[in-house]
């Protein structure tokens, strides 16, 4: 739980962003031992507040950081907070809470995923191409743009999570990085499931569920020391590609 957030290059945003799931985290431990409705409305009424109080904190520094998409950044921060504070209105037992915090989970990880990676580069020092350990090209595209920003977040994340363990030593923290890649993986695998519907092809929905299950055995074979940690590199760059290929780009190109 140490390490749970994506890493911006920002350290006090970095930290923001683990309070606010392990904020998440505490709620839901609480709703689940003992479900109590104006217990659960005042720590939902008090998240949003760290959250907005968070959006604040980082627009002052993506400002002086000269961020150049700035104004749209913030436009999707206030459009996230409303929307939590419309959808928290209608919760009224516990079974409203739990999808709510589902609700909850899944769009601060889209936003964090998907919107927090255009303003990465203001904070990267040392990414250079030529270390990029996979290329996004159109060879990786599937004609879906919403797919294509799935992906290209992954891509991201995996070459910055590359440049971190071909640096490091620490496999604790590499076993925690690879659970947060875990984590987002199956929400985007969710997510593409969920978009293809009908088109999804046999065997699909199959190999993400072995995807997870080889990461898994992976992470236990790191935390066992099995591995020098730079060479990690080499399976996440397979194990995301070879899908891409093989299932994602055939599914989103069937037009039946």
């Amino acid at each position: 739980m140490s390490s749970r957030n994506l890493k911006s290059g920002n350290a006090f945003i970095d930290e923001n962003h683990k309070g606010l799931l392990e904020n998440i985290d505490v709620i839901s431990v609480s709703v689940r031992d003992n479900w109590d409705r104006q217990e659960f409305e005042s720590n939902v009424r008090w998240f949003i507040v760290d959250l907005e109080n968070h959006f604040s904190h980082e627009e002052v520094i993506l400002k002086a950081a000269g961020f150049a998409e700035l104004d749209e950044h913030s436009v999707k921060h206030r459009e996230l907070s409303l929307r939590l504070r419309m959808d928290s209105i209608y919760t009224q037992n516990f079974d409203d809470s739990v999808r709510f915090l589902g609700t909850l989970r899944s769009k601060i990880f889209s936003h964090e995923l998907f919107e927090d990676q255009s303003y990465w580069p203001l904070f990267d020092k040392e990414t250079e191409d030529a270390k990029l350990l996979i290329r996004w090209s159109a060879e990786l595209e599937t004609g879906d743009p919403e797919m294509d920003k799935h992906h290209r977040a992954l891509v991201n994340h995996i070459n910055r999570l590359h440049m971190q363990l071909c640096a490091s030593t620490d496999k604790r923290f590499a076993c925690a990085e690879l659970r947060l890649l875990h984590e987002y993986s199956k929400f985007h695998f969710s997510e593409e499931e969920h978009s293809l519907g009908e088109k999804l092809r046999p065997g699909h929905r199959a190999n993400h569920e072995l995807l997870l299950i080889d990461l898994d055995r992976v992470i236990e074979e790191v935390d066992a020391g099995k591995y020098a940690l730079p060479t990690i590199g080499d399976y996440l760059k397979y194990w995301l590609i070879n899908h891409i290929q093989t299932f994602d780009i055939p599914s989103f190109s069937r037009n039946d």
